[in-house]
This record gives C-alpha cells, sequence and structure tokens, in this order.
C-alpha cells in the first residue's frame, strides 16, 4: 500500500509539474506519450541557462537531452516547489527577458 501511495505521488506530481511547464511559452511536451515521472520539453533558451538560474534557487533543473531538457518529479518533492520551478521559468519563456 504504501508503494502504490508513493508511486501514485510520483504519477500526480510529475503530471503537475509537466501542466504548470507547459503553460509557458516556448516550453513543451516534446512527446505526446504518455509518462509515470519523467517527460522532456523543448526549451526556449540553451540548458545552460536555466540550469545556472535555478541553481542560484538552490533548485536542481533537469538534465539536458535532446535538445531539450528531461524532467525527473518524485513523492520528495512538493507542489510549492513545482511552481517555484514555474515561476523561475516563466523568465525564459519566449518573449521573456533572459
Amino acid at each position: 500500500e504504501g508503494m502504490q501511495d508513493a508511486a501514485r505521488s510520483c504519477y500526480d506530481l510529475a503530471h503537475y509539474a509537466a501542466e504548470k511547464i507547459s503553460e509557458i511559452p516556448g516550453f513543451r511536451l516534446k512527446y505526446a506519450s504518455p509518462f509515470f515521472n519523467e517527460f522532456l520539453t523543448e526549451i526556449p533558451c540553451s540548458s545552460e541557462k536555466i540550469l545556472a538560474a535555478l541553481n542560484k534557487e538552490d533548485m536542481l533543473g533537469g538534465l539536458p537531452a535532446e535538445g531539450g531538457m528531461l524532467w525527473c518529479f518524485t513523492e520528495m518533492n512538493t507542489a510549492g516547489e513545482i511552481r517555484r520551478l514555474a515561476e523561475i521559468l516563466k523568465n525564459f519563456g519566449k518573449g521573456a527577458e533572459s
């Protein structure tokens, strides 16, 4: 039962994060296929810029991959952390000054 709860939490948080990140212009899911707790997004600028900004905020970013970023969320993440991540990423959205 505990493993099921942890898995459900991972799934729910990852899908919440995918939704929040995809709302930002220039960030979108690279694939429409189903996923569990990892997903790849297109990014509107270099991954180095994004990772540096997240590092300044003591946040671990995604993994640069396939011209985008691979994100992973687990039960250790919170909805508040995901909202904070999205706020930081908005600085890099298309049309934002970065």
